[in-house]
């Protein structure tokens, strides 16, 4: 079965944008939190999590803003 999300990221002038596109549940938790992960290690100046193109998200995909910085 074909995921129904995507992530999608940008760099730029130090700040890096980590796009959540579709929908954001359990089922794409781990894909999207180690994509997460993996484009921090970069260790951007900033961050921006944009969900304007996210069509659904539950609690957790809410929570992955946290997950995806450590458990800050």
């Amino acid at each position: 079965m074909e995921p129904v999300h995507d992530v999608r990221i940008e760099r730029q002038a130090g700040t890096l944008a980590l796009m959540l596109c579709g929908e954001i549940d359990s089922s794409a938790a781990t894909d999207v939190a180690v994509q997460g992960r993996t484009a921090l290690a970069e260790r951007p100046d900033r961050l921006v999590l944009d969900l304007s193109q996210a069509t659904f998200h539950d609690s957790l995909g809410v929570g992955l803003a946290g997950t995806i910085n450590g458990g800050v």
